[in-house]
């Protein structure tokens, strides 16, 4: 029987081969967008380079996508020649790209479009393999009805990976925290409401923190406050991201923000973000000078003491 199917079942079924850590990049491309994750060497960080410049990942949704692409299996293989691809100027192609370090070429993944609406698989190209044809599931398992007849839960672990299941958006494998400010680092805070007195959180090394009183002098403050405060701004994701390019901030009241925050480090390091609510009473950030635009949960504003008789 072996020999009969040309030992098409001993042939390895991984559209990729590749060693995680040896990866320098991974460029995710679709009709009408394309993603690159890149770091400069094996210990450093992944970063969105593109289609926004040096933008930090989500460890979680990286590793997620490197091993979803380190177990993607194939249903099924063939030769080229048992199959009838769409034409080239077919609409619809992604590719997936994959280069080690010390390497010239990518290695591309080039996935068909769907051939019906309903399809559970599609075929793809692997620019290392031409001459053959790599089925792969597109959908989950979990949506794909079973087979009449078919025993409940026999599936093999790899089957479980699903094109349609890759972290593979921008929004998906940024970084959702709020800040990555270093508490430790941190010299001074301004909290600037819009509606009331700014409030001054300082100290100096070593040393614990202060507020400045109405006096002008600086004095103990309220340990709660600063504790909710600083969980808060490091502890936080978004709930969303709205905009990178915000031009018109008045649609999400940063136009006019209710509330400044601004941090600044013993190195000079500053991080100012600015919060306002749409007229819908969503709260929405941005940092000064970025043209990123953040959703937020209201939990967060409630952790910020904006009076000065809560400090």
């Amino acid at each position: 029987f072996l020999f009969r199917e040309g030992l098409r079942h001993l042939r390895d079924h991984h559209p990729f081969f590749f060693n995680p850590a040896a990866l320098e990049s991974v460029r995710i491309q679709k009709s009408d967008s394309e993603v690159v994750l890149s770091r400069a060497d094996g210990m450093s960080p992944w970063r969105i380079t593109k289609p926004l410049d040096n933008l930090r990942t989500d460890p979680d949704a990286v590793k997620k996508l490197l091993t979803d692409l380190y177990l993607l299996r194939a249903v099924k293989l063939a030769d080229r020649s048992e199959v009838s691809l769409p034409a080239d100027d077919v609409s619809g192609r992604q590719r997936i790209a994959l280069k080690h370090f010390g390497q010239q070429d990518e290695v591309v993944l080039e996935i068909m479009p769907p051939t019906t609406p309903d399809a559970d698989t599609v075929y793809a190209t692997a620019s290392d393999r031409p001459g053959t044809i790599i089925e792969l599931r597109l959908k989950p398992l979990a949506s794909i009805a079973p087979a009449e007849g078919a025993p409940a839960g026999e599936t093999a672990a790899e089957d479980t990976i699903a094109l349609a299941g890759l972290p593979d958006t921008v929004n998906e494998l940024r970084n959702q925290m709020l800040t990555n400010i270093d508490v430790e680092s941190l010299q001074g805070i301004l909290i600037s409401p819009s509606t009331s007195e700014e409030i001054l959180l300082a100290r100096e090394k070593g040393k614990r923190w202060e507020v400045r009183r109405p006096d002008g002098r600086m004095g103990p403050l309220n340990e709660i406050s600063l504790f909710r405060l600083l969980k808060a701004v490091t502890g936080t994701k978004v709930a969303g991201f709205v905009s990178d390019a915000a031009v018109n901030l008045e649609p999400y009241g940063l136009d006019r923000p209710l509330l400044r925050l601004s941090f600044v480090s013993f190195g000079d390091d500053r991080v100012d973000l600015l919060f306002g609510m749409s007229r819908d009473g969503t709260w929405h950030v941005m940092r000064a000078g970025i043209p990123t635009v953040m959703k937020l949960d209201d939990a967060f504003i409630r952790e910020i003491s904006t009076r000065t008789w809560q400090w």
